[in-house]
């Protein structure tokens, strides 16, 4: 199967607004990009740490220089589409480089991610090869594989090895990667990343932030979501470090974010909202981290209540900004610098145009938009994606014959103000019908945050009363007063009764994808369980031990079921990286026990937390 990278082009109809600053960005392949890099690099600074392992500058190029050559001389060079996958991050990251500098397209399989789902970005993505390495059983990898011509283990990749000289060199409009997105049908869809787009958004960042040499990058997005692009590429082309977190759920646990971002005497992090709410929750102050001086926030909108709890904790030692840009136009292309002014509003701006990159807010019928009218946004820029690999519908793009510059309807619905920054409304799939009225859901949690004590919320909807359709709103309990007294009613002078949900449930922490954005089918499920009442303790299994039976009740909580008993695993009752996070801290608060992850994963069951905690006592 080809790739679709044109469309009928239609003549311009639409007035672009406010282009972005211009700067003196070169034009260069990422092939070209990670070669200068390393050149660039001292050789004897650590590249890559975590916990006390750390590898040098030297090392990372001898290791990708290796690879890369052995990726050459299998004919696995331009164009070519690698898959990796590795449950090691510095394993993906030196894959990554590797493929980059021989020229190939880098296909990431998260290992996290369930089976079916790799399997159809497999079918989607046509891989040419698939490096794995030991961190994967043999049967994941054979199942992923099986379709794949060529296979190679990192394990018998040489030790020493040059790139030829006569390897094949890429244009920045040459692919690079390939990064899915969530298709319509269940079938993912791949975004093919355009080279130079790539290298646009770097230069960019680290242009505009000015940031120094030797920068240490925490490294807080999963392989599988295309911010891992700028957790590798910026400090490298700054000769900087890549702190890499101890385990890949550290970042789930509040407390233990915190503890490894001070740690890590990182200076700068990319997050989405829902993982700095997380930092928030685990109440990092400014002396924990006294070098952390830029935190860029994207992939989700950000409240302004989760900005307004970061300055009451931190103050404005470090400089926030809010990031926005679909997959499909290259990581993000709109930036805006948080100030004290945005904390009156209750949804943070997302700010101007970054460099070559312009817009237009659209109506229903592709006409521009009036200033403060809400319409669609179309952003227009040579750096977008090459388009959707294997895919005759390219969606919100258009591709114009001889002309370089890509316009893409993002779905999203912003309004642009007075002063030329556009601010997130919601996007056009997350507008609903209930009884009679078309509702966007980002604006009944604006309003809910703007007239309640709720700090942060989400709502769906879901199935309420005989299966009809009801707005439920989920908000993270924090066990004050004027949470307690809250009463519903209070919304009744803000919003229609369509637009006040039916149900308010708490939660200890928001679900996480394994992309670290919200994971609404876990909510929608804990949902149902809440609808559903809950079941009486089984009294005969739990009264032999008190300790044993408060231990069934926590489990039962926030479990949202009891369809257990106390010699069955937890992860294999529903345990899930929410669940983990509230049984966690729910067993530290109760009973001063610090429960690690590695006990939740092992077999965990009712009864080995008892004989954990009376151990300990």
């Amino acid at each position: 199967m080809g790739t679709t990278l044109s469309a009928p082009c239609r003549a311009p109809s639409v007035l672009i607004r406010t282009p972005g600053r211009l700067m003196d960005m070169s034009r260069q392949s990422i092939q070209r990009f990670v070669d200068r890099a390393f050149l660039k690099a001292e050789p004897t600074n650590a590249a890559i740490v975590q916990s006390n392992i750390s590898m040098s500058w030297a090392e990372l190029e001898a290791r990708t220089r290796v690879l890369a050559a052995s990726l050459a001389g299998a004919s696995l060079g331009k164009g070519k589409r690698i898959a990796v996958l590795t449950n090691d991050r510095v394993a993906m990251i030196v894959s990554m480089l590797a493929i980059f500098r021989a020229g190939a397209v880098f296909v990431p399989f998260d290992a996290a991610h369930p089976r079916e789902q790799l399997l159809k970005m497999c079918q989607v993505a046509e891989p040419s090869a698939l490096i794995s390495d030991d961190s994967c059983s043999d049967e994941e990898k054979s199942a992923i594989g099986a379709s794949i011509a060529t296979q190679l283990s990192l394990a018998d990749i040489p030790l020493n090895a040059e790139l030829p000289p006569d390897i094949e060199k890429t244009s920045p409009d040459d692919p690079a990667y390939i990064y899915f997105t969530s298709g319509t049908t269940g079938t993912p869809k791949a975004i093919l990343g355009r080279s130079g787009g790539l290298v646009h958004f770097i230069e960019w960042e680290v242009s505009s932030l000015d940031l120094p040499k030797g920068i240490r990058v925490a490294q807080t997005t999963t392989p599988g979501h295309d911010p891992f692009l700028r957790d590798i590429l910026v400090p490298l082309s700054r000769g900087g470090s890549i702190m890499i977190p101890p385990e890949r759920n550290t970042i789930l646990v509040p407390r233990d974010l915190v503890d490894w971002v001070s740690t890590s005497d990182a200076n700068l992090l990319h997050m989405t909202p829902t993982i700095f709410r997380n930092l928030c929750g685990g109440r990092l102050r400014a002396e924990d981290a006294p070098n952390l001086n830029w935190l860029l926030i994207a992939g989700e909108k950000l409240n302004t209540v989760d900005v307004q709890g970061w300055y009451q904790q931190f103050g404005h030692q470090a400089a926030l900004y809010n990031l926005y840009g679909p997959t499909e136009t290259t990581l993000a292309k709109f930036c805006h610098k948080i100030s004290a002014n945005d904390l009156n509003t209750p949804i943070v701006p997302i700010g101007r145009p970054i460099s070559e990159t312009e817009f237009a807010v659209l109506d229903e019928n592709g006409a521009p938009c009036a200033r403060g009218t809400v319409g669609e946004l179309e952003i227009r820029t040579r750096h977008a994606s090459l388009g959707y690999f294997n895919s005759a519908a390219q969606g919100g793009f258009q591709f114009c014959d001889g002309d370089a510059v890509v316009r893409y309807r993002t779905g999203d619905f912003v309004s642009q103000q007075a002063d030329d920054t556009l601010s997130f409304v919601g996007r056009r799939d997350r507008q609903v019908k209930l009884l009679g009225e078309r509702i966007e859901l980002a604006e009944v949690e604006s309003a809910i945050l703007s007239a309640t004590p709720l700090r942060s919320c989400h709502v769906l909807v879901a199935p309420g009363a005989s299966n009809a359709d009801e707005l439920v709103a989920f908000y993270i309990d924090d066990g004050s007063e004027a949470q307690e007294a809250f009463d519903r009613s209070a919304l009744t002078h803000i919003l229609s009764p369509a637009r006040i949900p039916r149900r308010f449930i708490p939660v200890a922490a928001f679900p996480l994808t394994a992309n670290g954005k919200m994971d609404e089918a876990v909510l929608l499920r804990m949902a149902d369980a809440a609808g559903t009442g809950v079941a009486p303790v089984d009294e005969a299994e739990t009264q032999a031990n008190g300790l044993t039976e408060q231990l069934f009740e926590i489990w039962r909580s926030v479990l949202s079921h009891d369809d257990f008993g106390t010699d069955d695993a937890f992860m294999t009752v529903g345990g899930d990286s929410m669940t983990i996070m509230q049984l966690v801290m729910q067993v530290e608060e109760n009973f001063g026990y610090e429960l690690s992850l590695w006990d939740v994963f092992e077999d965990l069951t009712v009864n080995k937390l008892t004989t954990l905690i009376e151990e300990a006592a």
